[in-house]
C-alpha cells in the first residue's frame, strides 16, 4: 500500500458527510438541552446517545459519493481488502478516529488478512506526538449548559468498574458500549455467494425511517480546517486501527506494539489511549508476556521509568485475569510503583488490581509524602486509597491547597 492510503477523494467525501451527521447536526439536540435549567449526567447522556444512533442510522440511508447508492450500499459493495483498509484509514484521518460499524464489519469479512494489513500500517506509522493541534474547530455545544455532576459514590463505582486508559483519559460509559452494540446489525452474512452485498443487510438501514428535523444545522465542510488532521494522518490511522484490532486474538502482535511505543520518545496522546485499549483487551487472559516485560524493564531499563509505556503495561497487568495466587503479580506491581516516576499512576494501577494487601503500603506512602505532593497527585492518591476501601480524612487535605 502507498504511504497515502487515506488520500481517496470518494472516501474523503464519504467521511465529510459522516462528520456532518455526527457533528453538525448535534446542534439540534443541544439546542433542546439548553432550555433545561440544569442537567444531570444521566439527563445529558441518554438524549445524546439516542440522537447519535438516530443520526448514524439516517446517515446510512443518505446518498453516497457514488451515484445511485446510499452510504450503506457504497460501503457494503467494497470487496477489495486494500480499498476497505483505505476507507477505514481515510475515515480515521478525517473522522476523528471514529469508524462506522459497517466499515469495521467490512474489514472483518477478510479475517486475519485485514488484521495483518492494519498491523502493517500501525508499525509503519510514526508514534511521535505531532506539533499540530488535534481537534476540529467545531462549536462548543456545552456552552451555557449547566451539568450537575453525580455524587461521589457514583463516581467511585464508575472508577472501579471500567477499564481506563492513560491517566488523563476520560472513562467511557457502559451506555456508549451498549449503544454501539445495539446499532450493529445481526451477524448474518454480509454478502451473497456471488460477492454482492446481501439485500437484507442494506434493507436494514433503508427501512429505519428516522425522521429528519427541520431545525438541523447544516455542517459546512468548506469551513473546517483539515490540515491538522492531515498532518497527523499516520498517528490517527495507527490509533484507530489499534482500537479496531483490540481483541484477544491479536495477542501475537502485542510485543511489537509495546516495543514500538517504548522506542518512541514522546508518544502521541491518541496513540497512548489506543495502546491502553489494545493492551487491556489483548492481554486480559494472557498477561504473562507483559509481566515478564515489566520485570525485565524494572531491572534493566531505567530510561523507561518516566515513559508512558511502563504505566500502560502496568495498567494492563492490573486489569488482567490472573490465575491462582496473586502474590507474585502484586509484588511486580509494587516494584513497578517504586520504579515509576509518576507515583500517582502507580497508585492507580495498584487500585485497579484490587488486592487489599496493597492498601497499607499506599496509605503509608501517602502519609509520608503528601506534604510534597501537588494537589492533583494528592487527590489521585486519595482516590486510589478509597478504591481499595480505605479512607482519607478530608481534614488531612493540605492547607496549602486552600
Amino acid at each position: 500500500m502507498s504511504d497515502a492510503i487515506w488520500d481517496n477523494k470518494q472516501y474523503r467525501e464519504l467521511t465529510i458527510s459522516w462528520n456532518q451527521a455526527m457533528c453538525g447536526r448535534f446542534e439540534n439536540v443541544f439546542s433542546q438541552l439548553r432550555d433545561m435549567e440544569g442537567l444531570s449526567e444521566k439527563d445529558l447522556s441518554e438524549p445524546v446517545f439516542k440522537h447519535s444512533l438516530d443520526l448514524i442510522k439516517r446517515w446510512y440511508q443518505e446518498p453516497s459519493p457514488k451515484a445511485g447508492l446510499n452510504n450503506a450500499e457504497f460501503i457494503s459493495r467494497i470487496d477489495d481488502l486494500k480499498e476497505m483498509v483505505s476507507l477505514a484509514a481515510t475515515m480515521s484521518v478525517y473522522g476523528e478516529m471514529v469508524v462506522p460499524d459497517l466499515v469495521i464489519k467490512g474489514l472483518e469479512k477478510f479475517g486475519e488478512n485485514s488484521r495483518d494489513a492494519m498491523v502493517r500500517e500501525i508499525m509503519r506509522a510514526d508514534f511521535e506526538a505531532s506539533e499540530e493541534a488535534s481537534e476540529f474547530d467545531l462549536t462548543d455545544y456545552f456552552s451555557n449548559i449547566t451539568i450537575i455532576k453525580g455524587n461521589f459514590q457514583e463516581q467511585e463505582k464508575e472508577a472501579t468498574g471500567k477499564p481506563c486508559g492513560i491517566p488523563s483519559c476520560a472513562r467511557q460509559s457502559d451506555d456508549a458500549e451498549t449503544a454501539v452494540a445495539n446499532l450493529e446489525p445481526d451477524s448474518a452474512e454480509t454478502e451473497k455467494q456471488d460477492g454482492q452485498p446481501a439485500d437484507e443487510d442494506i434493507a436494514e438501514y433503508e427501512n429505519l425511517n428516522v425522521a429528519a428535523s427541520d431545525s438541523e444545522t447544516v455542517y459546512n465542510s468548506d469551513q473546517t480546517d483539515f490540515s491538522s488532521c492531515e498532518s497527523q494522518a499516520p498517528q490517527r490511522i495507527a490509533a484507530s486501527f489499534l482500537t479496531i484490532i483490540a481483541d484477544p486474538s491479536a495477542l501475537v502482535y502485542l510485543p511489537f506494539i509495546v516495543e514500538k511505543l517504548a522506542a518512541t520518545n514522546k508518544p502521541d496522546l491518541a496513540i497512548q489511549e489506543a495502546v491502553a485499549t489494545f493492551l487491556v483487551a489483548t492481554s486480559y487472559n494472557s498477561p504473562e508476556w507483559l509481566l515478564e516485560w515489566l520485570d525485565n524493564t524494572i531491572d534493566n531499563r531505567e530510561d523507561l521509568s518516566d515513559h508512558p509505556v511502563t504505566y500502560l503495561v502496568m495498567n494492563a497487568i492490573a486489569r488482567a485475569h490472573h490465575m491462582g495466587d496473586h502474590s507474585q503479580v502484586l509484588g511486580i506491581l509494587l516494584r513497578g510503583f517504586d520504579f515509576l516516576a509518576d507515583k500517582a499512576s502507580g497508585a492507580s494501577c495498584l487500585a485497579s488490581f484490587g488486592d487489599l494487601r496493597a492498601l497499607p503500603f499506599l496509605k503509608s506512602w501517602f502519609l509520608i509524602h503528601q506534604q510534597q505532593m501537588d494537589e492533583k497527585t494528592w487527590h489521585e492518591f486519595a482516590l486510589a486509597i478509597r478504591r481499595l476501601g480505605g479512607k482519607v480524612d478530608p481534614a488531612d487535605h493540605p492547607t496549602r491547597f486552600h
